[in-house]
């Protein structure tokens, strides 16, 4: 079945056929015409060089013998890809700009690993396949939209400016998605679930925006309470309870879970089993759970 998203009234998506065309020029070797670097900064960004490290604090060990990286969902072909599986498959080399949602960008970013269109063409999404669920070895997750993944510049990565990703930088593998804030690409990957429904990330649960959009300042959800929580102390653990709410506009359910205070985090329930962290020590009673409790994502 060919990879082909339908647009309205079943038409096929031109936007989709020429962001291919892209992705097929520069797997050619052909470079691509760019922006002006003066014309490619987002509103509210300013430019750095030394490519700085933003995560949730975690920096998992993970040995090339161990890797693996499972796609499975709603596609025909489910793979679980060791490393050596996911060198043989065709590699892609491509400069691209990278924006963080805490305000810098850095140009001309050169990145190695397996374009997001082979791995597509590897799995074929079945048509119900419009969303995609990423999960990282440190427990951080994130959404996309399928149509988002497909496009010219987006890849698994393996190496940027021709060293492999140290894991301070996500290695041993990360998604890059340029077009949108760097949250959006997960580091340290180990799983992609294709999906019928979307369903939010880490930080899209915290109340950052869905959609990520850097040239628009999209950076927070418009729903100015995401959260609204009862915090409940004890001795060695706390107790976080939630009611049914909507965060970015989809419905999140109601909660009870706990976790050790020395670990400095306690996880919270996900649909698909994420343990999402959230730093110990707030208020015993919190009115509201807003993003900058937490530490910003990239």
């Amino acid at each position: 079945m060919p990879l082909i998203p339908k647009g309205s009234f079943g038409h096929v998506n031109q936007d989709y056929i020429a962001r291919k065309e892209r992705w097929v020029q520069k797997m050619a070797g052909k470079k691509l015409d760019r922006k002006a670097v003066g014309g490619r900064l987002p509103p509210g960004q300013h430019e750095v060089k030394d490519f700085p490290v933003l995560d949730i604090g975690l920096h998992p060990e993970v040995p090339l013998e161990a890797w693996t990286l499972h796609i499975h969902g709603h596609v025909e072909n489910p793979v679980k890809l060791s490393w050596a599986d996911f060198m043989d498959l065709p590699q892609f080399t491509d400069v691209s700009d990278f924006h963080c949602v805490t305000t810098w960008s850095q140009f001309e970013m050169e990145w190695q690993g397996v374009a997001f269109f082979t791995i597509a063409e590897l799995v074929k999404p079945k048509p119900e396949a419009k969303h995609i669920f990423f999960k990282s070895h440190d427990g951080y997750s994130t959404n996309n939209p399928v149509q988002t993944c497909l496009d010219e510049d987006v890849l698994i990565a393996h190496s940027w400016n021709g060293r492999r990703l140290t894991k301070k930088h996500g290695g041993p593998a990360r998604v890059i998605i340029p077009k949108r804030y760097a949250w959006k690409g997960a580091k340290f990957i180990r799983e992609i679930v294709f999906l019928d429904r979307d369903i939010l990330g880490f930080w899209e649960l915290r109340g950052y925006s869905n959609t990520a959009d850097p040239w628009s300042d999209d950076r927070f959800a418009e729903s100015k309470s995401p959260w609204i929580t009862t915090w409940r102390t004890r001795q060695d653990d706390i107790t976080l309870t939630s009611p049914v709410l909507k965060v970015n506009g989809l419905r999140v359910f109601r909660n009870t879970t706990s976790a050790n205070r020395r670990f400095g985090s306690h996880s919270l329930n996900h649909p698909l089993g994420i343990a999402t962290r959230i730093p110990c020590g707030l208020p015993t009673e919190a009115s509201k759970f807003p993003p900058s409790i937490a530490t910003k994502p990239a």
